[in-house]
């Protein structure tokens, strides 16, 4: 006789578990595989980037220059999204060392292209 399977149905209260953030210890933190959390200071160092800014500002994902929000990294290459980055809300932009500045962290590198794509892999 086959046995049946059920998965039960349950939530997890969330609204008051602390959230981990990156220390000396455990510069990247990975809950459940889904979500990695780094302070930019880290990911400068994992992307080969120089970082303007603050160090301890913690990112949880990568996302477009026009969609992207506080805990967000995204990316300048383009002259055309200009407007769209002196309008984003990202906290921090990964840039060519020459770009204009942000109104956010920045990690420049000579190569955005390759540094935004290691952040990819990173935050996947």
């Amino acid at each position: 006789m086959p046995v049946s399977r059920s998965t039960p149905n349950f939530q997890i209260p969330t609204s008051n578990l602390p959230l981990p953030t990156p220390s000396a210890n455990a510069p990247g933190i990975r809950l459940a595989g889904i979500l990695r959390l780094l302070n930019l200071r880290d990911l400068a160092a994992r992307l080969d980037c120089r970082l303007e800014g603050d160090g301890d500002i913690v990112v949880q994902r990568v996302a477009g220059i026009q969609e992207a929000e506080a805990g967000d990294v995204t990316f300048f290459a383009n002259a055309r999204y200009a407007a769209a980055l002196k309008a984003t809300r990202a906290s921090a932009v990964i840039l060519a060392e020459g770009a204009e500045a942000a109104p956010c962290a920045m990690l420049r590198t000579p190569n955005p292209y390759l540094a935004f794509a290691r952040a990819v892999g990173l935050f996947a």
